[in-house]
């Protein structure tokens, strides 16, 4: 379908976390009938700035080219993307409000802790990153609070967004009950709750490393040499149309192996766990939930 800027209007939106299970509920509802996902999943258009430096947004880049990520969807279908920038970017809820006051909006907590030592190995598929978790988070001082203090920027969104247009769930529930939570996301899009999706049991987006650091660091002075050369929004955009982002993930994705990550450090889980704690228990409170198990 020809869709033109002035009839993309998103419908709803996952605003993150990361690394708590977005990448497979972004899937699950791409395969629904009567919703459509952006191409790529993930737009980052709502946002002010990166997650980290090695990411970009796309917020200049205007309706018409939001437009051309939705060319594959059909008539009658909800639009919809995951961006888990969105979560911690202090622009996202009003850029986001402004767009479409009614949006509904879906998030995905996960332990604080293991979000980000999750960021820290996906960040490594795609940059060259410390051999060490600890390493990484000196790299990029203040990386735990933009990623895992989830209620304190919850409550941004809240300010402008009424709850009944939002929908929390817990990566626990997830991996321990996947219809259900699909059935809870199908029902708050108000399209039909019964659909299983294809990909229900499939696991996206694994752990993986790269085979090659070599290959990995070069792909990626590629990316940033671009990048810069590539401020302006009429070449971004015609970066998109040549789709070479397609071409840069399959570089990336071929590169990989999976392999199983050494524990952290207990001094530096047991310093996370106490800089995340009054953050998870006031999310626990606004959930009614018992997250006890997130302080450990």
């Amino acid at each position: 379908m020809i869709m033109n800027a002035g009839q993309v209007k998103l419908s709803f939106i996952g605003v993150g976390a990361a690394k708590a299970g977005t990448s497979w509920l972004a899937t699950c509802l791409s395969e629904h009938p009567e919703l459509c996902m952006a191409e790529p999943t993930a737009l980052n258009y709502f946002c002010g700035k990166a997650i980290w430096p090695g990411s970009r947004v796309n917020g200049g880049l205007g309706l018409s080219w939001v437009a051309e990520r939705f060319v594959q969807c059909q008539p009658g279908q909800r639009l919809g993307e995951f961006s888990p920038n969105y979560l911690c970017d202090p622009d996202a809820p009003g850029l986001i409000f402004r767009h479409n006051p009614g949006c509904r909006l879906i998030f995905s907590f996960r332990h604080p802790v293991e979000t980000v030592l999750a960021f820290y190995h996906q960040t490594g598929k795609q940059a060259p990153v410390a051999k060490e978790f600890e390493g990484f988070l000196d790299d990029y001082p203040g990386i735990e609070a933009r990623l895992g203090l989830h209620y304190l920027h919850l409550r941004r969104f809240l300010e402008i967004f009424p709850r009944e247009q939002c929908l929390f769930l817990i990566f626990d529930d997830i991996q321990r009950d996947p219809q259900s939570v699909l059935k809870r996301c199908f029902s708050f899009l108000e399209v039909e709750s019964d659909f299983t999706p294809p990909s229900l049991n499939r696991r996206i987006n694994e752990r993986a490393t790269p085979r090659s650091k070599t290959l990995l660091a070069a792909t990626y002075r590629v990316q940033q040499l671009i990048q810069k050369n590539t401020s302006s929004s009429v070449l971004q955009k015609w970066l998109w149309k040549l789709q070479l982002y397609r071409v840069h993930w399959w570089i990336l994705r071929r590169n990989l192996e999976p392999f199983t990550p050494a524990p952290i450090r207990e001094a530096t889980r047991k310093r996370l766990l106490e800089f995340y704690c009054d953050d998870t228990r006031a999310l626990a409170r606004f959930l009614d939930r018992d997250l006890s198990h997130w302080e450990r």
